[in-house]
């Protein structure tokens, strides 16, 4: 958190596809490349319309420094 990296509402909809499409047995591999699937079908639509997944480039500042931190809360970021 607040490391500037993935974009927490990208994880939170990695942690959605991984309930709906996860494997849950090991050895149920086709279902492992399914979510797998989902999971860079969302991440690649969502940097096609946000041109980013990653937070900093989102937010255009750095999330991890406090004067980024100040920037955002300034500009109503989070």
């Amino acid at each position: 958190m607040r490391k500037g990296e993935v974009c927490g509402a990208c994880t939170g909809a990695l942690m959605v596809l991984g309930a709906l499409y996860g494997q849950y047995d090991e050895a149920d591999t086709e279902r492992r490349t399914r979510a797998n699937e989902v999971n860079v079908k969302m991440m690649d639509g969502f940097a096609k319309v946000n041109g980013s997944y990653i937070c900093n480039d989102l937010l255009k500042c750095d999330v991890s420094t406090p004067e980024g931190v100040q920037y955002c809360y300034d500009n109503n970021l989070f």
